[in-house]
């Protein structure tokens, strides 16, 4: 329930942004920020990922630590909180040697600095009730160039800088005419076109990969600095607070109840149908039974894919439902309330059978990254819709708080776990009891040095034809292919149990 004053608040009245206004420090911090752009680009993106990734994050985070500092922020409670979680998944990159885990955690701790940043200028010690709208409402695109002009002003003003342009002002001059030279000079004589060769070696495809990383790498410098710039400018960026959100809202519910219900009524009453129909199919998970002319693939298949539409049609349908409906007093419709509850009821129901038959068919096949993957997400699903189904009856409970938790909490089973050595691990000892049949090796052999982990644990348990078909392709996976890749503590740990096994 929602305080009847907020309704009354007007927007936010327009203004003109003040120029920018650059503090000592920002220039420096510019520059931090292009070096660690560049680290970024060939360590996470052009190159392997591991203990240097680790690094190059936590030299972010702590650049951070001292750029809020200069500002004069406070750290808060829950600033220190944010900042273990971003230190923890930063070391992730260190652990383990899952590809997908390693993608993800980059985006999300992406994503948890610029909170981090906005969060301490602006002393949001709580994840707030808007934070998909503070997040989108950062302007880093408008301030994409404010990197550049603070360096561009430092070396202006500096002497040193003035000396370096016209250096480079010099040599870009000249260079038409110093080429011109040392081709008359490399025909006429051999040793200085010798020379001149080998000059020309160093200017390999690795050089030209690293000018590449450079200049992608400035650009991401750019947005990085652009994120703290516009994050900590309250001149130019003044807080919303989420009362003004809240009337933003408001403003969007035009549509009557009458016709919102009038609407969506034919829509729930097929989905209804349907479900009815398909009540035994459904239903069929949980009892171990297959429907009859399906194999388990296409059962869990039809089940995962028909579990992802309908998640999705009911999202858009409760959105519509609860977003754009007309309150009565600040009231959410009992119409309204009655067709969310509905729908998430059904859509829970959905996502336990979809888990049940995913159940039923790791069990019949093994357990593989895409239905580990695909069970982690149902698991999440299904947390938001619980959340969903409970603001119908409350508004006491905090959603973005609830669903930002369980996903960080799930998250950090999902990536700490070590996907690839779970996977191996499951299927290997199950083979080894006698309930499952195939393991599927080239399944295992195909994954990081997380699942080769797994398989020297348990090599003296191995028959000598899987051991052959290990060694096979253990010498050539792609961290044996790629010795720079190895910079992580799964690897380490692999070179050493394999070592010890093959004495």
């Amino acid at each position: 329930m929602y305080d009847d004053s907020l309704m009354a608040l007007p927007n936010p009245p327009a203004f003109t942004k003040p120029q920018r206004i650059f503090q000592p420090h920002d220039a420096l911090a510019a520059m931090g920020c292009m070096v660690l752009g560049f680290l970024l680009v060939r360590y996470l993106l052009f190159n392997t990922d591991g203990f240097v990734t680790s690094a190059v994050f936590l030299l972010m985070f702590f650049c951070t630590l001292w750029y809020h500092r200069k500002c004069g922020y406070k750290t808060l409670a829950g600033h220190r909180l944010l900042g273990g979680v971003i230190c923890l998944f930063a070391c992730s990159f260190s652990v383990t040697a899952s590809p997908l885990p390693h993608t993800l955690t980059a985006v999300f701790l992406i994503i948890a600095m610029c909170w981090y940043h906005y969060a301490v200028a602006h002393s949001h010690s709580r994840i707030p009730r808007f934070l998909f709208f503070y997040l989108t409402g950062l302007h880093t695109l408008d301030e994409f160039s404010a990197g550049y002009e603070v360096i561009g002003k430092r070396l202006k003003n500096s002497k040193t800088g003035s000396t370096v342009r016209l250096i480079a002002i010099g040599l870009l001059i000249t260079l038409p005419l110093t080429l011109l030279v040392a081709a008359l000079l490399s025909s006429a004589d051999a040793g200085v076109a010798e020379v001149l060769r080998r000059i020309g070696k160093l200017f390999t495809e690795d050089f030209f990969e690293i000018l590449w990383e450079i200049l992608f790498g400035l650009l991401v410098g750019a947005w990085m600095f652009a994120a703290m710039y516009c994050a900590t400018n309250n001149a130019r960026y003044p807080e919303i607070c989420d009362a003004v959100f809240e009337q933003r809202l408001e403003d969007k519910r035009i549509i009557p109840t009458l016709g919102l219900c009038a609407s969506v009524t034919p829509i729930c009453l097929l989905y209804t149908v349907y479900v009815i129909s398909q009540i035994r199919y459904f239903c069929s998970a949980f009892f171990g039974k297959l429907p009859d002319t399906m194999s388990y693939a296409e059962y869990a298949r039809r089940g995962f894919f028909e579990l992802c539409a309908i998640a999705v049609l009911n999202l858009l349908v409760i959105l519509v439902t609860t977003g754009c409906c007309k309150r009565t007093e600040g009231k959410q419709p009992k119409a309204a309330k009655i067709y969310g509850c509905v729908l998430c009821l059904f859509t829970l129901f959905i996502i336990a059978t979809a888990i049940a038959k995913m159940v039923l068919y790791i069990d019949a096949y093994g357990l593989t990254r895409l239905r580990l993957y695909t069970t982690w997400f149902m698991v999440l699903l299904a947390i938001v819709f619980v959340v969903i189904l409970a603001m119908q009856f409350t508004h006491k409970i905090h959603p973005a708080r609830i669903l930002v938790t369980s996903f960080i909490v799930l998250f950090t089973l999902l990536v700490f776990s070590r996907p690839d050595a779970l996977v191996a691990e499951y299927n290997i000892t199950r083979w080894q009891e006698g309930t499952l049949k195939n393991p599927d090796w080239e399944l295992i052999c195909s994954l990081s040095d997380d699942a080769y982990t797994v398989i020297c644990n348990h090599w003296d348990e191995l028959p000598t034809e899987q051991q052959e078909y290990v060694i096979s392709k253990y010498n050539n996976r792609r961290y044996a292919l790629q010795p720079e890749t190895t910079w992580n503590l799964s690897t380490q740990y692999l070179l050493y149990a394999w070592e010890l096994n093959h004495e």
